[in-house]
């Protein structure tokens, strides 16, 4: 959500007849300690706390999670936050051309049928990079042919990237930096790991699923609004890298469940995260404000 609120006079805020704020992830004491990681906890609740109380304002969330979280935050009816999910452009995501997956293959060192866990994100102490690299390390360990890639940059890469140097894994275990080709990415990995601590509705589950990756999460936030339990993939609640890589261990033992399981992802994502379903939640809320979008 934009900070301009901050910085608007009383007066001015009291004129204003129609207003909409944002939220693309849980309320601060969800984050904790990371908290908002751009403005202070503590001012982001005086802030929006006292623009709650405005008769036409709306406020939404792109999760079921954050919608209830922020309600409860600020002392809100369930009802005030609306939801307006994030939307998946199936256009942008055409099946790879015949070479692409081998030549991205090749380029990262990895065997043609080897199994490859895949993951990315931004290397900060919110997506808990050391965990994903303890759960797929356990998973290597049992599976001599398989690989593990995760693509990314960000603070925290430099120092996962030596542990990773130093480990007996290091050959099967890939930290490339940022993957440029995501569409080939998806399509040579056989399961998709999470290991957030919080998250709002996170585009790379959306993309995995879409992409029919079944995908392995810890319980971050929207997470749940996106992966059907035991169904597109497995939400880990005692998210430990033991269970985690359980979780993984199943889908490679099982790889025709696998591929059921990434089949059901994509018919579920491109339906619930449609842009159609997207607009007409988003048309809910100016509605609210009885505002004309014609």
């Amino acid at each position: 959500w934009n900070p301009c609120p901050y910085f608007l006079s009383k007066a001015l805020f009291n004129r204003m007849s129609q207003i909409i704020v944002a939220g693309r992830s849980l309320a601060p004491r969800s984050r904790y300690p990371f908290g908002l990681e751009s403005v202070p906890d503590d001012l982001a609740y005086r802030v929006l706390h006292f623009a709650a109380r405005h008769p036409s304002l709306v406020m939404t969330n792109n999760s079921s999670a954050g919608c209830a979280d922020y309600a409860d935050w600020l002392g809100l009816s369930a009802d005030t936050v609306f939801l307006t999910p994030n939307l998946i452009h199936g256009e942008q995501w055409p099946v790879p051309e015949a070479e692409e997956v081998p030549r991205l293959r090749r380029s990262l060192g990895i065997p043609e049928q080897a199994p490859v866990i895949g993951g990315l994100f931004r290397f900060s102490a919110i997506k808990n990079p050391e965990l994903w690299i303890q759960a797929v390390s356990l998973v290597l360990d049992k599976h001599p042919k398989a690989c593990a890639v995760l693509g990314g940059d960000g603070g925290l890469w430099s120092e996962a990237k030596k542990v990773v140097s130093e480990s007996p894994l290091a050959g099967r275990l890939l930290l490339p930096g940022p993957i440029r080709v995501t569409s080939a990415f998806y399509h040579m990995c056989s399961a998709f790991l999470l290991t957030s601590h919080v998250e709002g509705l996170p585009n790379v589950v959306l993309e995995a699923q879409y992409n029919g990756l079944p995908v392995v999460s810890t319980p971050a936030g929207g997470v749940v609004d996106i992966i059907r339990d035991k169904t597109t993939g497995f939400i880990v609640h005692n998210a430990n890298a033991a269970e985690l890589a359980a979780r993984l261990n199943y889908i490679l033992n099982n790889p025709g469940w696998g591929k059921k399981a990434g089949r059901e992802a994509h018919e579920f994502v491109a339906r619930a995260f449609s842009e159609e379903n997207s607009y007409r939640k988003l048309a809910e809320v100016y509605e609210s404000l009885q505002i004309d979008l014609q």
